[in-house]
């Protein structure tokens, strides 16, 4: 979760530069997360997230009695680091430092079964030992956001009096003494000291531990010291530091791949393609641990998907053909030949990947995009003959959507017009039977979108295509042809379906 969290850093701060992605990968397109910026992630308080969290939190800390109220801050500052779980004794140590009339060890219990009642604290057994944490982390920073300066430094000091004496019983106590100090904002010397005691622990702890578990941890050492300004290498001077493995990113033509939506122009065929392309995006995670019922759904998705745009495409094909808009068998064989290819499972992780490379550099260049220009051909020679007979047999919003196009105004009011139609007509694209990101389905918002935004440079070399008022008008004709289709086919399903339970 951090790495992503670090990510999404990164993005926004190259974002905000002007610079591109690309320019924190190294030559084989791998991520470099400057150190420290990983444990910059633990000051996103809940603050910045969701102000009825943050509201409702508060209440539940104010109506606490004052007793209730020591305690939870004497562990918010212990546990401010989530890693760490503080010692049912050593919190009660505390709570008889800082209180002056002492608690005993029953009302403390009973303070603590309350809490847990409430569901704000748990506690656990850890190596033959009780430890409490808060159940909700965070609780932590409304709590922290209520403690006063003197009672930080107050609770700081008694924790690290208290943990000091039981320092070597656990790596995680030495970083939460150095964070105290850090707190406290003085004894930089001894902050380094602790941080070498923790890391030499670990070493000692985790001899025995998995390599990906002990990593995580020398991980996480590194970051605190570097998120607190200071140089690992400096403080961990001639010890093993741990080494951080570099992992390839995907190709960039896969995300790209996932993030293509398919023209307006054709229809109900970029639902088709939007159900292939986003599963070929997914394919590659056949690789990379996906589940069996997964990749079977998967699996099933990309055969009916191209199944059906290929015979979306035959239909389109033949009314262009009437309109002497055809194209060579050769090419329609062609362009058969290669969805059939990328539905066809790939093998090995190369071929997921190339599939991407043959759908941005080869398909939508070579077949997408001139028949789009053909279907340009086709509205204008449309307007010259007339309303056609597919449009004039469909649903009563494409029709008059189409009629509202023709009238002879301004294209961009005349386009307004036919979408302000599509609206109040409740016009919905018919749903596909395969899971399909609603983004991607060509709803009268999203066509607006489509129509009348203007794409930057930038932003076409991800979406491909600059649309405009040609490219609805050629939706309402391409959208009622093949729903036909699609009831036509319907209709046989349930033929054959009956002659077959007759038979």
């Amino acid at each position: 979760v951090e790495r992503s969290a670090a990510s999404r850093i990164l993005s926004a701060q190259l974002w905000n530069e002007g610079k591109p992605g690309y320019a924190v990968t190294t030559e084989d397109i791998t991520l470099y997360i400057p150190p420290g910026l990983m444990g910059k992630n633990l000051h996103m308080t809940v603050q910045q997230t969701s102000a009825e969290i943050v509201m409702r939190f508060s209440q539940v800390f104010d109506e606490l009695p004052p007793l209730f109220q020591t305690l939870a801050k004497i562990l918010t500052i212990a546990t401010r680091r989530k890693f760490f779980k503080l010692p049912r004794t050593i919190l009660w140590e505390v709570l008889n430092d800082l209180v002056s009339e002492g608690v005993d060890s029953e009302p403390m219990a009973a303070v603590l079964n309350e809490l847990v009642d409430m569901f704000l604290l748990k506690i656990e057994q850890v190596k033959n030992e009780e430890v409490v944490s808060f159940l909700n982390p965070a609780f932590l920073d409304i709590i922290i956001d209520v403690c006063t300066p003197v009672q930080i430094r107050s609770i700081a000091t008694a924790l690290i009096e208290r943990l000091e004496p039981i320092l070597k019983r656990d790596f995680r106590i030495p970083l939460v003494i150095a964070t105290l100090h850090g707190m406290l904002g003085q004894l930089e010397s001894m902050q380094r000291h602790m941080w070498s005691e923790g890391f030499k622990v670990l070493l000692q702890e985790g001899k025995d531990w998995p390599e990906s578990e002990r990593m995580r941890w020398c991980e996480l050492i590194q970051d605190e010291i570097s998120a607190a300004g200071f140089n690992v290498n400096e403080i961990l001077a001639g010890q093993a530091l741990c080494q951080i493995p570099a992992k390839k990113a995907i190709s960039h033509r896969l995300p790209m791949l996932k993030i293509y939506q398919g023209p307006i122009t054709i229809g109900p065929m970029s639902h088709a393609l939007g159900v292939l392309f986003t599963n070929i995006f997914h394919e590659y995670g056949v690789f990379h641990g996906a589940r069996k019922s997964s990749v079977c759904r998967l699996r099933r998705s990309m055969a009916s998907s191209s199944s059906r745009y290929l015979r979306q495409m035959e239909c389109l094909e033949n009314f262009l053909d009437g309109y002497g808009l055809s194209i060579s068998r050769e090419e329609k064989e062609r362009e058969r030949e290669i969805i059939t290819a990328l539905a066809k499972p790939a093998s090995r992780e190369e071929d997921a990947v190339a599939k991407a490379f043959v759908v941005l550099d080869d398909y939508i260049p070579q077949f997408i995009e001139p028949r789009m220009e053909r279907l340009y051909s086709l509205v204008a020679k449309l307007r010259e003959e007339g309303i056609p007979e597919v449009v004039m047999n469909a649903q009563p919003a494409i029709r008059r959507a189409y009629e509202a196009l023709q009238v002879p105004k301004n294209r961009n009011d005349a386009a307004q017009d036919a979408l302000m139609t599509l609206a109040t007509l409740n016009w919905k694209p018919k749903p596909v039977p395969e899971q399909l990101c609603l983004i991607y389905y060509q709803t009268v918002a999203r066509l607006r979108n489509k129509v009348l935004k203007r794409l930057t440079p930038k932003q076409l070399v991800g979406f491909r295509h600059q649309q405009s008022v040609d490219d609805l008008e050629a939706f309402l004709v391409v959208t009622p042809l093949l729903y036909r289709l699609q009831a036509k086919n319907l209709q046989g399903m349930k033929r054959s379906t009956s002659t077959d339970f007759y038979e």
